[in-house]
């Protein structure tokens, strides 16, 4: 199987940090693993290349814009998922477009939410086939969104089984 992880930044370090360790887990487990970051820079990046994780930055230079991802479509194209795990509130962004142009490309957010999610993001979160909520705020905020049966604890073990289904 194959997983792309798509993360704002390396900078954000529990988004980044969690995508990491569940990259690592997948690749233990014979998965192919690769992570498109939108934001160049950050501490954790050294990690994913230590981890020989294949790694995309999609800007040339830090435009602090957390959404920002040019030519996405041709990266994960050229990368050729099952699935596509979004990290990070900026990268639901993406979710509308990479659903229409990867017909039966299997989506899943792991993002945490401190508050309610902007308009794009309650939209994208609709497309997902599985939210997973890294906490209980999160999951609170998810409810009002997404019906429960879409919503699950987020776990590796939660995440393998539901890309096994």
């Amino acid at each position: 199987m194959r997983i792309l992880f798509l993360i704002d930044s390396f900078k954000n370090a529990t988004e980044s940090a969690r995508a990491i360790a569940l990259a690592q887990s997948f690749q233990a487990g014979g998965a192919e693993i690769g992570i498109i970051a939108f934001r160049p820079g950050g501490a954790l990046f050294h990690e994913a290349k230590r981890l020989e994780i294949p790694v995309r930055i999609q800007q040339f230079f830090d435009s602090h814009l957390n959404f920002y991802a040019p030519g996405l479509t041709r990266a994960v194209l050229f990368f050729r998922p099952d699935a596509v795990i979004f990290c990070s509130a900026g990268t639901l962004f993406h979710g509308e477009p990479l659903a229409r142009a990867f017909r039966g490309l299997r989506l899943f957010s792991i993002a945490a939410f401190p508050r309610k999610p902007n308009w794009f993001a309650r939209h994208a979160l609709r497309r997902m086939e599985i939210t997973f909520a890294p906490d209980e705020r999160s999951r609170a905020l998810l409810e009002k969104i997404v019906s429960a049966e879409k919503i699950r604890q987020l776990s590796a073990e939660n995440l393998a089984q539901s890309l096994a289904d």
